[in-house]
């Protein structure tokens, strides 16, 4: 990328290198948006928590929005993002990093997520050289288990597709990955 020119996230299938792919099948949403990635030497975990460190103030005003409307629907509080208790040292399974539990880490993609009563989620941030190009990745898979979370699902869609362009914008932006 020169100075002149401005990368932005663009759509794309989940990569079948990702852990989500397999599951892409049998739920109820899914996307994924890349960036390209000049920081080549950060593993996931780093590019993840780079990204997340990142997260443009907006984002969690609509996170305290969901914060109070959260237990009046049956929906657990999450806490903002960036601002979570986030271990320091190695992303360990079952442990949070910001307000996501880490459900898988290897070298190349961090996935973490939640399962609630309304619906289960994972997001991955996945470490991909394709067609001779370094990338970062970011999917998103959702099963929805009840009434509850198709409403919830429905009403937060076009806020999620822009908060998933918006991080990897922002990280290109500020030269993170």
């Amino acid at each position: 990328m020169n100075s002149t020119t401005r990368e932005r996230a663009v759509v794309r299938e989940i990569p079948a290198q990702s852990q989500l792919f397999a599951r892409k099948a049998g739920a109820s949403y899914s996307d994924s948006y890349e960036i390209p990635l000049t920081k080549s030497t950060l593993n996931a975990e780093e590019l993840y928590r780079e990204i997340v460190a990142q997260t443009p103030p907006w984002i969690n005003v609509l996170m305290r929005v969901r914060e109070s409307i959260a237990p009046c629907v049956g929906v657990r509080k999450v806490g903002l993002l960036g601002k979570g208790a986030t271990a320091t040292g190695p992303a360990t399974v079952g442990e949070k990093m910001d307000i996501f539990t880490i459900w898988s880490v290897t070298e190349k993609e961090i996935i973490v997520g939640e399962d609630d009563s309304h619906l289960n989620f994972r997001l991955s941030l996945l470490k991909l050289r394709e067609s001779g190009r370094d990338k970062v990745v970011l999917s998103m898979i959702v099963n929805v288990n009840n009434l509850v979370g198709r409403v919830y699902l429905a009403m937060v869609l076009p806020f999620h597709k822009v908060i998933m362009r918006t991080f990897l914008n922002t990280a290109v932006r500020r030269h993170c990955v």
